[in-house]
C-alpha cells in the first residue's frame, strides 16, 4: 500500500529541436520526456490521477505499492500532441489542470506564443481516461505578489467559475484545484476548502530534498514538484523512486 505519493507537475512538451525562451522552466523536450517515462513504467510504477489521489487521501481507498501522479498545468496544446501518445503508449493517465478562459480561446496572463488545448481537445483527454481540473480562470496569482487579485471577492470568482465553467463544458464533476504559480495563503487556502476536495501547491527547486505526499499531508496543500529540462536524469530518478 502506497504511503509516500509524488506529483510530477509539467506544463508543456516540446519536440527537441524546437526553440523556446533560455532557462524555460515550463519546457520538456519530448526525447526526454519518454525517457522519465520509459524509467517510471520499467520500476513498476503506477500512475494515478487525482481522482485517485483524493480518494487514497479522503476516503481511505488503497493505492498500489508505488504510485505517483502526473499533472500538466495550463492546458497547453504540445501536452496532447505530444505528452498524451507517449502516456497512452505506456497505459498511463494525467491529470490537467485547466486555465478556463485560455481554453475559451481568450487571451490570459503568460506566454501567448504557446497555442492552448480548447474544450473539444480537453474533451478528447477526458474520454481517454484523464483527469480534467481547475486552474483559475485567468492564472491570477490568488495571493500575489504578482497578478493578484483586486480583492477576495474576484479570488472566489476565479476558483468558484473555473470549476464551474470546466464541470459544465465537459458534463462531468471535478473538485480538485492547482493555485497558479503555486500562490496561496490562509484566506485562499480556507476558499478552496469550501471549494473542492483538494488543491494542490507548486514547488520549483531543482535541489532536494523533494516534497512527498502522505496520508497526513493537508489535502489543500499537496506538493507538487515541477519538472523540466533543469532538472537532470539522476534528480528526476531520485524524486520517483521515493514513491512507496
Amino acid at each position: 500500500m502506497a504511503t509516500k505519493l509524488p506529483i510530477l507537475v509539467y506544463h508543456r512538451v516540446h519536440a527537441d529541436d524546437e526553440i523556446t525562451v533560455e532557462n524555460d522552466q515550463g519546457r520538456i523536450d519530448l526525447g526526454q520526456f519518454r525517457r522519465q517515462m520509459q524509467y517510471i513504467a520499467d520500476a513498476g510504477i503506477s500512475v494515478v490521477t487525482h481522482h485517485q489521489l483524493a480518494d487514497w487521501l479522503l476516503a481511505g481507498a488503497v493505492l498500489p505499492d508505488r504510485a505517483l501522479a502526473i499533472d500538466f498545468d495550463d492546458n497547453r496544446l504540445n501536452v496532447l500532441e505530444n505528452a498524451y501518445p507517449v502516456l497512452r503508449e505506456f497505459g498511463f493517465n494525467a491529470t490537467v489542470f485547466v486555465i478556463t478562459d485560455l481554453a475559451s480561446g481568450k487571451v490570459v496572463f503568460g506566454p501567448q506564443d504557446y497555442p492552448a488545448m480548447q474544450w473539444d481537445e480537453l474533451a478528447r483527454l477526458r474520454d481517454a481516461g484523464w483527469c480534467i481540473a481547475p486552474h483559475t480562470r485567468r492564472h491570477l496569482w490568488l495571493a500575489g505578489p504578482e497578478r493578484a487579485p483586486r480583492d477576495d471577492n474576484e479570488a472566489w470568482d476565479e476558483m468558484a467559475e473555473s470549476k464551474r465553467e470546466l464541470e459544465t463544458r465537459l458534463g462531468i464533476e471535478s473538485p480538485y484545484f492547482a493555485y497558479p504559480n503555486g500562490s496561496c495563503n490562509a484566506t485562499v487556502t480556507g476558499m478552496a476548502r469550501k471549494l473542492f476536495r483538494t488543491a494542490r501547491l507548486w514547488y520549483t527547486a531543482v535541489e532536494g530534498p523533494w516534497p512527498q505526499n502522505s496520508r497526513t499531508t493537508d489535502p489543500h496543500r499537496l506538493l507538487g514538484i515541477n519538472i523540466a529540462n533543469g532538472l537532470n536524469f539522476d534528480q528526476f530518478f531520485q524524486i520517483v523512486d521515493a514513491a512507496e
